[in-house]
């Protein structure tokens, strides 16, 4: 792969067609599941950085 690839895609697939299926994907997600952003909302104040696993943060 060249060098200047990886800088536009990750696998052969742009970046920007990434971050369009992450927030797609997302969205769809909350959508479904509307109580697991209430009762996650940014994160969880009894875990350190709001995650329940350091390496997670």
């Amino acid at each position: 792969m060249h060098s200047d690839m990886s800088k536009t895609s990750i696998g052969g697939i742009g970046r920007d067609r990434i971050a369009d299926l992450r927030e797609t994907e997302g969205a769809a997600f909350r959508k479904a599941r509307p109580q697991s952003q209430a009762k996650v909302g940014n994160g969880l104040p009894g875990f350190f950085g709001g995650v329940p696993m350091h390496w997670m943060n």
